[in-house]
């Protein structure tokens, strides 16, 4: 009696631990870490690093819809 208990808790066990479908899912074009050194004076030029972060972002956009 006790072995059948045994091996139907064993059973039990190894249905509920199935791996989770939880995390990242793949995509194709990832994005990269890309480390700039900029001189001060042309960070502010543009009113801070928030403000050219996003210029360089608009320039980069607007380069790859031109094909470049």
């Amino acid at each position: 009696m006790f072995n059948n208990l045994k091996i139907m808790i064993m059973i039990t066990v190894k249905k509920m631990a199935k791996k989770s479908k939880a995390g990242r899912k793949p995509i194709s074009d990832k994005k990269v870490q890309v480390s700039l050194y900029i001189r001060q004076s042309k960070i502010d030029k543009f009113g801070g690093i928030d403000e050219l972060k996003d210029a360089l972002y608009e320039f980069v956009a607007l380069r790859s819809q031109n094909g470049a």
